[in-house]
């Protein structure tokens, strides 16, 4: 009987533990494992490419690298086919098992830069891209060509096959394109690049696959909100010379967005912002890496300045950036009077203004306050006239106050065409009895 129950314990035991087990792999099962039994299995892009997709030389490939930044930004299942040194003939070879085994509902194809640089035939190379694009097509896959990445130095080669490219792909129905070419181009229209990994001549940095994944997510994802984005600006001045900088960051996603034009708005005395004309060659400004921007202000006319970024189908636009005042200021001191006045007796007030005002104007007025029941109360103005000098203006009136009691007054100069309006610095304080 004893014998009994030990075998029946330990078999009790036993089935406890299996259950024990059971359970831990079901909770150390992946999450979804279950969903994904009935889920499109299949991914959303592939991309055929060489070790530029594989981000060569950029410190954090599996972060920066375009094909995960589309992953990520796009919200699609992206799976990176890349193979470092890889040749377009290399790429038809293994097209079968990378692409068309796994059904991904899109192949994005960029290979061809080791073909021009080992002097393949145009023509093998155009052969090779119509195979996969039309492989793709067969098999019920969107093809997209990628064209080749500019160098750091322009290279006639590369915009043949890129040229071809965009030809063939607007005539093919079906097959798509990803401008990378143009999208990395820096400065635009140079035919080269200046974001490359350093002591390199070819491949992006983190920055320029930031660029390159701009396109790709314009062309598979069709829709969706812009995503949103942040403009900073900050005015100094600039030493040795006469005028200003404008400088700062424009950002999407907490990233720096370089490339992208930023226009700037100025504001005269007396008027509201406005775009300022592309004939000016301070007009605009363009993002460099990683999102920087500076601008440079001539010193002149005084004014106010600011920047917005209008946005792309993929990046919101901004609201404008805080202002700031630039140009040759007017400055206004604070005016002089008797610190003790008799009642109705006229004393002069006076002061200086720069810059120079013709003698005879009224380019200021002294505001009165009194002291009343707690608060200074306004009690209206008095406007003073100009004495031109060499570089400076005085100004003077004389006033009188009615009544005992303190009283304070301060300088003002509205608005006129090369200048906004100024108050002195501080008040001066009298009092009356």
């Amino acid at each position: 009987m004893h014998g009994s129950r030990s075998i029946n314990r330990v078999y009790r035991m036993a089935q406890a533990t299996l259950a024990s087990l059971l359970m831990l792999v079901v909770l150390l099962s992946p999450v979804g494992a279950q969903a994904s039994m009935t889920s499109d299995p299949r991914p959303d892009v592939i991309v055929v490419g060489d070790s530029v997709s594989n981000a060569m030389g950029v410190a954090s490939p599996l972060i920066d690298a375009w094909p995960r930044r589309l992953e990520r930004l796009g919200g699609v299942s992206v799976v990176n086919r890349s193979v470092g040194g890889d040749t377009t003939e290399k790429a038809v070879a293994r097209f079968d098992s990378d692409v068309v085994s796994a059904a991904p509902k899109a192949v994005i194809i960029l290979v061809g830069l080791n073909d021009l640089r080992r002097s393949i035939p145009m023509e093998t190379i155009r052969a090779n891209y119509r195979w996969m694009a039309q492989r793709a097509l067969a098999a019920g896959i969107k093809p997209y060509l990628g064209t080749i990445t500019p160098l750091r130095s322009p290279w006639a080669p590369i915009k043949q096959i890129d040229d071809w490219m965009r030809e063939y792909s607007a005539q093919t129905p079906g097959v798509g394109l990803i401008d990378f070419y143009r999208a990395l181009e820096f400065p635009p229209g140079s035919g080269m690049t200046t974001f490359i990994v350093p002591v390199d001549y070819c491949h992006p940095n983190a920055n320029g696959h930031w660029l390159m994944t701009l396109p790709a997510l314009s062309s598979i994802i069709a829709s969706g909100e812009p995503r949103p984005t942040s403009l900073t600006m900050m005015a100094a001045k600039k030493p040795g010379t006469a005028g200003y900088s404008l400088s700062g960051n424009l950002q999407a996603d907490r990233v720096g967005l370089p490339g992208q034009r930023l226009i700037l708005q100025v504001a005269y005395p007396g008027g509201g912002f406005s775009d300022v004309s592309d004939s000016v060659s301070y007009s605009s400004a363009r993002t460099t890496e990683p999102g920087r921007y500076t601008l440079s202000i001539p010193l002149g006319r005084e004014a106010r300045y600011r920047l917005r970024y209008e946005g792309t189908d993929l990046f919101a636009a901004t609201a404008p950036t805080a202002w700031a005042q630039i140009g040759r200021a007017a400055s206004l001191t604070t005016p002089t009077a008797p610190a003790v006045l008799s009642p109705g007796k006229a004393v002069t007030v006076s002061g200086f203004l720069r810059p120079r005002h013709a003698s005879g104007t009224h380019p200021v007025e002294i505001r009165v306050y009194k002291y009343e029941d707690g608060s200074w109360r306004p009690r209206g103005f008095v406007q003073a006239v100009a004495s031109g000098y060499s570089d400076y203006t005085k100004y003077s009136c004389r006033l009188t106050l009615p009544t005992m009691g303190r009283w304070r007054l301060r300088a003002y100069a509205p608005a006129d065409a090369d200048h906004f309006s100024r108050w002195s610095a501080g008040f001066r304080y009298v009092t009356v009895r």
